[in-house]
Order: C-alpha cells, then sequence, then structure tokens
C-alpha cells in the first residue's frame, strides 16, 4: 500500500493492523515477525514536506513499538518527494566522481549485479547521468511532490533503476570529506529513495489528496499541471486523481478522499470521462462538510471513493451511500454503515450530460437545466467609476440605469439600490472594457444581454445563494439570473430556489468555491411538479405585487404613507427630491407613478431650514403640513407622535428629530451614501439646514448658485439676526455668532474651490 500524500502517516498508521493480521494469518507469523514484515513489505509512503515526512516516520514507528515493544525496525519505506536540491548541477554531478573514487569492487559488483570491476568504463558515465536525470526530475520537487513521474523520464539511471544508484550514495557518506559533500549526497540518496517510490506500482493507493485551486497555485505547480494534467488543471486534487492510477499496478485500487466538486462541474469533464473510463468504480460516497475530524470548515465537501484497475462491462456497478446530510464525523460513520446501498451503472455515468456523475435518488430527476437558463452579470473592472447608488444619480436622464445586485438573504423584491453608468451601453463603460480587453471580447465582461426585459430569478453568487425575483433590468457580476424557458414555471423555480434544498444540493456540487459558477446552480434535480404545489402554496398560485415600501428600492412610489420610514420620506420630499417611479423614469417591470400633488410642498431651492429665516416657515411647521395633505384626515398628533416614537424619539417634538435624528437614520437607511445633507455650525441652538445634495452638485452654475444662496442669503440672514441679538444683549448670542461665521468662512472654502476644499 501507498499513501502519495501521507502527511503525518495517519493512513499508514491505520493500515498498520490490520495488514499484521493479513501476515500473521496467511504467513503464521508473530506478532512481532509480522509487524516488521508489513513495515519491510507492504507499507509505503511519500510525502513533499520535510517535516511531515519525518513525523509520519516517527508515528510509524511509535504505533509499531505499542504493539510489540521496542526494537530495531526495518528500514521504513518513507520517502519526502519535496526534497530541494539547493546546489548547482554542476556541484552536484561531482558525487558521481565521488562515488567512484570511494566504492571497493566487491561493492560495486554486488550492487550493480555486473561482472566487471567497478572502475572499468562506462561507470562513471552511468552514475553521473543517473544523477543528472535525480537533478532534472527534482529541480522542481518543492512545489511538485508526488505529481513527479519519472516512467515519464529517460536516462540511464531508469533503465538501470533507482535502487541500484540508492546505495552507492550510501557509500560515500562515511568517505566524505568536506560537510558540503555529506549533506548534496544524503540529499541525493533521499531523492534517490524518493524516486525510487515515485517509480514502483502499488496493489492499494490511498489518500487524502490536497486541495488546490488553480487560482492559488505556484506559477511552477499550475505550469506544470497545465501541461501534464490539463483536464485536472482547476485543482491539484483531481490532478492526484490523475496521478494515482499511475501508481497502481493492473488489478490494483485507488482510495482517495476528495473534494465533490470534481464529479459534477463543467471544467473537470475531461478528467471524469478519464477516470470513468479508465478505472472500474468500486463505491462513491459523497460526504459532505465536517466530514471528518482533521478536515475543518463548512466550505469543504468531500467524497470518499475507491476504483480498481481492472476491465468494466455495460452491467458495472458503482455503490453509494449518500451522507451530506449528516452535522458530523460520528453521525456521517454510522450512515455509511447502517444506510441503504444506491447503486448505478457506471456506463450511465459516462452518458449523464458532461459525465457528471449523479449519485442518490434525487439524481432520477432531471436537473434544473432542463427548465431554465442561467446567465452571468455585467463586470466593471471599476466599481466606484461605474456603479452608484441610484439615489446619487439621475435615472431618468439615460446617462446611469439601473442595476440589480445580489441580496444578503431572501427577499421577494431586493438588490434594487444600485445603478449603473451605462450610457445605453455605448459610453465610457464600453470604451474601458474594450482599452482592458481587446476589441471583440467585451462580451466577457459586459454580460447578461440574454435576460434582459424577462422575468427570473436572481441569486447571489456567494455561498449564502439569497435569492430574490428579477424583473429584466441590468444585473452585477456577482449574481447569477436564472430564467424560465417556460415564463408559467417561474412560480415553481422561485420556490425551488429560495429553498434549503436548493442550497443544499448546490453545495453538494460546490460547496468549497467562495463563488458559486451561474451554470453549477443548473445542475441540481428539480421536481417541477412538486415545487408548482408548494409554489402554489407560497404565493397562491400567483407571484407576489411589487415591494414598493422601501425608500432605499428604486420600486418605492415615493409616498410618504406607504412606507415604515414615513419621517425620512417626508423631509426628502420637502428637499425636493423624487424617486425614479415619480420621475417618469424607465424601469423594468415597473410602471410610472402618477403626481401625488406632494410636490407643492418641495423647496424650489432645495435648502430647509430648521429656523424660520427669509420668510419661509421652519422645518417643523412645513413637515407638518406635507404630512396633513399626505395623510388627509388621517394625520393627527397622535399619529406623529406614533411616528416619532417609531423613530426613537417617544415625546419629542418634529423639530427635535430634524436636529437630532434624521441625518444620522438618513445614512443609516441610505447606505452611509447620503443625498440630503444637513449643514450646521456645530450648536444644537445653531444653524441648521437640510440641503438636497443633487441641488449642491447641479451642472450649469446651478449648484454654485444654490451655495451661494446657502451662505448669503440664508445663512447671511441667520448671522444679521445673531449680531442683533448680541447689540441687544441676548444671551447666547456671542457664541452663537462665533460659530455661524466660522461655518460661512469654511463654506467660502468650498465656494471658491480653495485647497482642500475644492
Amino acid at each position: 500500500m501507498l499513501d502519495p500524500c501521507m502527511g503525518s502517516g495517519h493512513f499508514l498508521v491505520f493500515a498498520l493492523p490490520i495488514l499484521v493480521a493479513f501476515r500473521m494469518a496467511e504467513g503464521g507469523l508473530s506478532e512481532r515477525d509480522a509487524v516488521d514484515a508489513v513495515l519491510r513489505d507492504n507499507l509505503f509512503g511519500l510525502e513533499i514536506d520535510p517535516r511531515c515526512t519525518q513525523i509520519a516516520a516517527f508515528n510509524l514507528a511509535f504505533a509499531a513499538w505499542r504493539r510489540t515493544g521496542f526494537h530495531v525496525l526495518p528500514e521504513l519505506n518513507l520517502a519526502c518527494s519535496g526534497l530541494a536540491i539547493g546546489v548547482t548541477k554542476a556541484e552536484w554531478l561531482k558525487l558521481a566522481e565521488k562515488v567512484v573514487a570511494v566504492a571497493d569492487p566487491a561493492a560495486k559488483r554486488d550492487l550493480l549485479g555486473v561482472e566487471q570491476n567497478l572502475l572499468t568504463h562506462g561507470l562513471e558515465g552511468r552514475v553521473r547521468n543517473g544523477l543528472e536525470a535525480l537533478y532534472d526530475l527534482f529541480a522542481k520537487a518543492p512545489w511538485l511532490g508526488s505529481l513527479i513521474d519519472p516512467r515519464r523520464a529517460g536516462g540511464d539511471i531508469f533503465r538501470e533503476g533507482f535502487d541500484k544508484l540508492e546505495p552507492l550514495l550510501a557509500s560515500i557518506l562515511t568517505a566524505a570529506d568536506t560537510d558540503d559533500t555529506r549533506e548534496i549526497a544524503v540529499a541525493a540518496q533521499g531523492m534517490a529513495r524518493a524516486a525510487q517510490l515515485l517509480s514502483k506500482r502499488f496493489t492499494l493507493v490511498a489518500t487524502n489528496v490536497p486541495y488546490l485551486g488553480r487560482g492559488k497555485q505556484d506559477d511552477e505547480l499550475r505550469d506544470f499541471i497545465n501541461d501534464k494534467y490539463p483536464d485536472a488543471k482547476s485543482d491539484i486534487a483531481v490532478a492526484f486523481l490523475l496521478r494515482m492510477q499511475k501508481f497502481s499496478h493492473a488489478g490494483g485500487t485507488i482510495s482517495q478522499v476528495s473534494p465533490q466538486s470534481w464529479l459534477y462541474l463543467g471544467p473537470y469533464k475531461g478528467a471524469r470521462i478519464s477516470l470513468l473510463k479508465g478505472l472500474s468504480w468500486q463505491f462513491l460516497c459523497p460526504l459532505g462538510p465536517r466530514a471528518f475530524e482533521t478536515i475543518t470548515g463548512e466550505i469543504v465537501n468531500v467524497s470518499l471513493s475507491a476504483a480498481s484497475q481492472n476491465s468494466w462491462d455495460q452491467e458495472s456497478q458503482i455503490a453509494t451511500v449518500d451522507v451530506t446530510q449528516e452535522v458530523d464525523p460520528r453521525s456521517k460513520s454510522i450512515g455509511l454503515r447502517a444506510r441503504d446501498v444506491l447503486r448505478t451503472k457506471q456506463v450511465d455515468q459516462l452518458r449523464n450530460p458532461d459525465s457528471r456523475l449523479r449519485l442518490s435518488d434525487q439524481d432520477d430527476l432531471p436537473l434544473l437545466s432542463q427548465y431554465a437558463s442561467s446567465y452571468k452579470g455585467v463586470a466593471t473592472g471599476d466599481l466606484n467609476r461605474f456603479i452608484g447608488k441610484f439615489w446619487e444619480y439621475p435615472l431618468e436622464r439615460g446617462l446611469w440605469a439601473p442595476l440589480q445586485v445580489s441580496v444578503g438573504a431572501n427577499v421577494i423584491y431586493g438588490g434594487r439600490s444600485d445603478a449603473i453608468f451605462w450610457e445605453s451601453g455605448n459610453g465610457h463603460l464600453l470604451e474601458f472594457v474594450t482599452e482592458k480587453l481587446g476589441e471583440g471580447k467585451t462580451g466577457a465582461w459586459l454580460r447578461g444581454r440574454e435576460a434582459w426585459g424577462r422575468w427570473g430569478i436572481a441569486v447571489s453568487q456567494m455561498s449564502s445563494l439569497s435569492t430574490s425575483l428579477y424583473s429584466g433590468d441590468l444585473f452585477d457580476e456577482n449574481t447569477a439570473v436564472i430564467i424560465p424557458k417556460d415564463a408559467d414555471q417561474l412560480g415553481a423555480i422561485f420556490s425551488f430556489c429560495r429553498s434549503d434544498e436548493f442550497r443544499s444540493e448546490v453545495k453538494k456540487i460546490d460547496g468549497s468555491s467562495l463563488k458559486i459558477p451561474n451554470l453549477t446552480m443548473l445542475k441540481v434535480p428539480f421536481d417541477i411538479d412538486r415545487w408548482k404545489a408548494i409554489s402554489v402554496e407560497d404565493f397562491e398560485g400567483r407571484l407576489p405585487a411589487r415591494s414598493e415600501d422601501d425608500p432605499s428600492q428604486w420600486l418605492f412610489n415615493g409616498h410618504p404613507r406607504n412606507t415604515d420610514e414615513t419621517l425620512q420620506v417626508g423631509a426628502i420630499r420637502l428637499a425636493g427630491y423624487l424617486w425614479p417611479r415619480q420621475s417618469k423614469c424607465n424601469l423594468a417591470g415597473c410602471t410610472h407613478v402618477d403626481s401625488d400633488h406632494l410636490e407643492q410642498h418641495a423647496d424650489t431651492d432645495g435648502i430647509i431650514c430648521l429656523t424660520a429665516l427669509k420668510g419661509e416657515p421652519p422645518a417643523e411647521q412645513r413637515l407638518n403640513a406635507l404630512f396633513a395633505d399626505a395623510f388627509g384626515p388621517d394625520w393627527s398628533a397622535a399619529k406623529l407622535a406614533g411616528l416619532l416614537a417609531d423613530a426613537g424619539f417617544a415625546g419629542k417634538s418634529l423639530d427635535d428629530w430634524l436636529r437630532d435624528g434624521f441625518f444620522a437614520q438618513h445614512c443609516e437607511l441610505f447606505h452611509h451614501r447620503p443625498f440630503i445633507w444637513h449643514i450646521w455650525d456645530g450648536r444644537r441652538d445653531g444653524f441648521h439646514a437640510l440641503v438636497n445634495y443633487h441641488r449642491l452638485a447641479a451642472p450649469n452654475g446651478e449648484g454654485r448658485r444654490t451655495l451661494e444662496r446657502l451662505i448669503y442669503t440664508y445663512l447671511g440672514d441667520w448671522i444679521d439676526r445673531q449680531r442683533a441679538d448680541q447689540n441687544a444683549g441676548v444671551e447666547g448670542a456671542d457664541a452663537r455668532l462665533a460659530h455661524a461665521e466660522h461655518l460661512k468662512a469654511e463654506l467660502i472654502k468650498i465656494l471658491e474651490g480653495e485647497p482642500p476644499y475644492d
């Protein structure tokens, strides 16, 4: 038995007592002799990490001594396949001369199995060729480890055998004249031993393969896998599955713990076909996450499998026990022994779409891909430049377009807070992407066109797989949109996609990716009739009406009465802001909203002073009047008190909320991207104004004029009042005047563009 990725030797230690029992029963050996025989003849291990190799040797020796007591053990068949060379090839090849110089003729005759004196012609050249082959073979060993296959290489040493080189190297260790020579000889001897094991074939090869996706691989490893195992380039784990075939001789068995992803995902199609055609599979058991105490983490979905190097036929079957739903290693272990075994024909697995392995009763169902398509969203490459919030940019002008994004939890209508600088798809974003990717390649980023204008389900590609209905707008790169092929099946597919079952089935396929590929979501079994019935229960046979009560979503209709954020919406409307549907903006799946006649309360310049200034009533009075029109006869002091209590201002006035609560709550509601600014001088009894950001940033000089009105009209009036109060000896006037004049000076710096205010 070989474990080519033995780590600290767990598999070998586990196998020791089993093989000892075999040797005792079949060979009539004593326990001690059986232990020695197993260590000498039956257990082999390779490991890329030198320290782990040492730990494995200790663990295996300790396990043997615990059974039989301390005694001298046979040399263990363990080697490090990741040894670094650390010297030039010229220094390395000097060993050939030293081998010939120190070895005696008898030793050479015994070691090489030849009758000639070792100093005869040809010996040094053969040793030199062997050392050169070792050097080339192990030059990248720290990156490749047991992926190295000496049988792919040539050279004399491969014809002679590594087992004949290793004793030659051992012969010079005691005669080495320098520490450097001894160190090189030790390394060469270790590599020869590793090469010997890497060249052998075994009856059983068993391991827990390493997991490392392509994006995290070193260049050396990535290039090697791409060259030698192109069908497995997405993960080193699958490359090791293919490598293990070469370790096993005809009739031998390979068994491995591996990630489940190779069973299903598209990038592994070639590897799946190779493994299904080349091996006879005994069992394949999905274990899911938390299968082993030593493999931690929710996202590590693993499987346990075994296959043999035997021929198989049309009737050959694969046994499966699926324990992915069990929650811990103990319950999974019990499930493997107690659950019924499902058997599927190996040939049927090859015939599946993409040769995807379907290993459960659920897998008898058609895939979701039969009923729906899935699309990727738009990638910009520069979020700060091209992505914003819809309340920051006027959608009605056609430059910015609504962008549906992923949601953090299942909602009916969500992810509708963002906007993209789209310019009808023919502006700066297209130029930017073309510059990045090249002419004719923009489709790699500007995606999802097939879904636009259609209804479907938006699924977050992050691990939560949270869902929302999709109504046809552009959508972002972290959102996969699933579009039913039959629009009448939208409800059934939506109910399925928002279920725990959908998440579980997707995680079976790919539980390790931080971002789930959009096509993976279609490779799950889907019972259309069952989910139609569930959809009727969920939505009473029809999709729910649009959610219009969230001001942070562009679906909001803009009326303060139709939301839990009445105070916020009222203050925003007072400052002159209108939501997209009120501005006749074209939104997929939405209708325009007729005027509610609250526009008459909006301030013409977007500046709402909390104190009465320049003949305008205080903000509290103006907002009260707006609510009175919005609620009609339902408006009352009690209604206002209730709204203030809901906002955390029970027993306080609307003016208190405007001064102390509005802006903080505004920032929280609008993702800390406020568009109604609270400008004040730092005193609660000082100057306060709510200002519509869009007026301050308006083009064609309007923004400058708005700021001038704020400074010279409203703040100027306030300053005049404080001066009058100062002259009249009103208490506090001095401080209010000083704060107001300081604010004025700061605002003038902004107006004049003085650094750093520009």
